[in-house]
């Protein structure tokens, strides 16, 4: 991955100095405006999942001459109540667990690996915290991530998600989701 570089993006002023606005409003669509997802969401919403990111979770970014090409996510499983209420039947000691929320890439720089090194570097930034992740359940590119990285599918844990602040044709559409769980240690 020669030319890439992965940076932790700690606090709001870190994610200006690395992306702009506009950057990041572009990327995050450029991944969910597709298949399987057809989301659309504005420049506010996606500045305030980023702010929420680096100021409660960790996050980080994949740069390619100091352009944003991919970004991922994670945060305390408490700090994501939908997620949280669906697994917390599933799982001992829940609230030790890590939420996995976010991944996405540039599609022109799928394949080179950039999300596995993304996950995997979430995954030992927390590497004594069990994690959490869900995805929707037609993205198979997600669920083989996941799954190559040591995630295990969390049986008899799906949920429905309810999309709202997005722009999507068929938002009253059941979009569901299936979960998986990665312990480490």
């Amino acid at each position: 991955m020669s030319g890439f570089q992965y940076v932790q993006v700690e606090n709001k002023e870190l994610l200006s100095k690395h992306v702009s606005d506009k950057r990041l409003h572009e990327l995050y669509n450029l991944c969910f405006n597709r298949k399987p997802y057809y989301e659309y969401y504005g420049m506010d919403k996606v500045c305030a999942i980023f702010e929420k990111y680096c100021t409660n979770g960790i996050l980080y970014l994949c740069l390619d001459e100091k352009k944003a090409i991919g970004f991922s996510a994670a945060m305390p499983l408490g700090l994501e109540d939908e997620v949280y209420k669906i697994v917390k039947e599933h799982l001992v000691a829940v609230d030790t667990y890590w939420y996995h929320a976010d991944i996405g890439i540039d599609p022109q720089y799928e394949g080179k690996g950039i999300a596995t090194t993304l996950l995997n570097t979430i995954l030992n930034k927390k590497l004594a915290s069990p994690f959490v992740a869900r995805t929707q359940e037609e993205n198979e590119p997600s669920k083989a991530l996941h799954f190559k990285c040591g995630f295990k599918l969390l049986n008899n844990a799906n949920g429905t998600l309810v999309t709202q602040d997005v722009s999507r044709d068929d938002r009253d559409k059941p979009d569901k989701r299936i979960f998986f769980v990665c312990e480490r240690n």
